[in-house]
């Protein structure tokens, strides 16, 4: 019993040593003292911005000595120290822990509205802090992302109008038929990433970013095309698949092969989430929708390509997307309305602003983006039956609605029925 005592004291000397070593050389890195070594090394250690960043290697220290130690006592006394160890971990520090209680109304934790306003109010994306994690290619500031852009100007009217129709989209997909008598850009809404391919007829074509924000952009050329845009794998995201996988293979297998107690059990659990991780990744789940088409031009400022409706979830309201491709860049940043409309006329419910919940102004619009713009419509409680929905662009000062063409009676694109039950 002492020779086996003894050699696994011995095979853990270089471990206690390692993070013994590592945490004293961590801390004195955070001190006065270190001033000599961090001077002739500043162009490297510079890199590190702050001293404190040690801390890091110096936790990386602790917690190597604290998982060896208790490795060093008999075997009872070693569980008996873990658990009650694991037990103050989890609780001693709740009762410091801040709770702070954030009632979210059902109509908002369902939608992004109030995620844009709050955004937009204190200049960032995504809720927290962002600036780190925006692809190298959004140039602008973050706090500008979702404002208007500062100098637009307008652009040149295109020659000749294209005709787009979005087929299909998806979370990383979109589908498109274009027309066109002269060369255009395709931009999506969405930074660009590695990843994002694009096929034009069938064949690959170059996808590059653009513009301030490095949007998705490829080039369709005169002509008709189908226009197929998706995210997809990397070589790197592929090595790194592959290795997980083969990894987790290794481990199932040999979990297996030894059949001990839960480890069978537990072999089969990561097998299972594995493979359905695999198969979302190549697409299994994910849904498509197919916008009820439309061919409405506002002047030169943009079509109207499509729409769709779905009952909002957590309030008595219709969700209404517009599916917008801009022709030209404006310096005005026109509102985008939609109206439900009653049988005699009547404006029974309407929604209009800033496109997409007022972060993306048609400033900011580039020629050949294709925009998908939200509107919330609450319904009366009383209110049901079949309507017409109506939709447009209009100038704030002076108002008046963007004329569209085709024409139509009262200046708004007739988007057609809709059925509130």
């Amino acid at each position: 019993m002492s020779g086996r005592g003894e050699g696994r004291s011995n095979s853990l000397k270089p471990i206690l040593a390692f993070g013994l070593l590592l945490t004293v050389i961590s801390v004195f890195m955070m001190t006065t003292p270190s001033l000599p070594i961090w001077k002739p090394l500043t162009p490297v250690l510079g890199h590190l911005q702050y001293p404190w960043r040690f801390l890091t290697l110096a936790a990386v220290g602790f917690i190597t000595l604290a998982g060896a130690l208790p490795t060093l006592l008999p075997p009872r006394g070693r569980r008996a120290l873990l658990g009650v160890a694991a037990l103050a971990l989890l609780v001693v520090p709740l009762p410091t822990i801040p709770v702070q209680r954030l009632d979210l109304p059902d109509a908002e934790a369902w939608a992004p509205d109030r995620m844009w306003r709050e955004d937009a109010e204190a200049g960032q994306v995504g809720a927290t802090w962002t600036g780190e994690f925006l692809p190298l290619t959004v140039t602008e500031q973050r706090w500008a992302l979702g404002r208007a852009r500062e100098g637009a100007t307008d652009g040149p009217a295109p020659a000749a109008r294209p005709t787009v129709r979005l087929t299909q989209i998806g979370y990383a997909r979109y589908d498109l038929e274009i027309e066109t008598a002269t060369p255009i850009p395709v931009r999506l809404h969405q930074f660009h990433l590695p990843g994002w391919m694009t096929e034009i007829d069938g064949r690959p074509v170059r996808t590059y970013p653009t513009g301030e924000l490095g949007l998705v952009t490829a080039d369709a050329p005169t002509g008709s095309h189908r226009v197929n845009i998706r995210f997809g794998p990397t070589p790197a995201r592929t090595a790194g698949t592959a290795l997980s996988a083969l990894a987790t293979i290794l481990w199932i297998t040999l979990a297996w092969w030894r059949r001990r107690a839960g480890r069978g059990l537990s072999a089969a659990a990561v097998l299972l989430l594995v493979v359905t991780l695999l198969l979302g990744l190549n697409g299994l789940g994910q849904r498509t929708r197919q916008p009820i088409q439309m061919q409405a031009a506002l002047e030169d400022v943009a079509l109207l390509t499509g729409y769709d409706t779905v009952h909002a979830r957590g309030q008595d309201a219709l969700d209404v997307t517009l599916y917008w491709f801009a022709l030209r860049e404006v310096a005005t940043n026109y509102k985008a309305f939609v109206h439900l409309v009653g049988e005699e006329g009547q404006v029974v419910a309407q929604h209009d602003g800033d496109p997409v919940g007022g972060f993306t102004p048609t400033t900011r619009w580039r020629p050949g983006e294709v925009v998908a713009d939200r509107h919330r419509l609450p319904l009366p409680p009383d209110e049901r039956g079949v309507y017409r929905l109506k939709a447009g662009l209009y100038q704030a000062e002076p108002l008046r609605n963007l004329t569209i063409d085709p024409p139509s009676p009262d200046g708004r694109v007739d988007l057609g029925e809709v059925m509130i039950r």
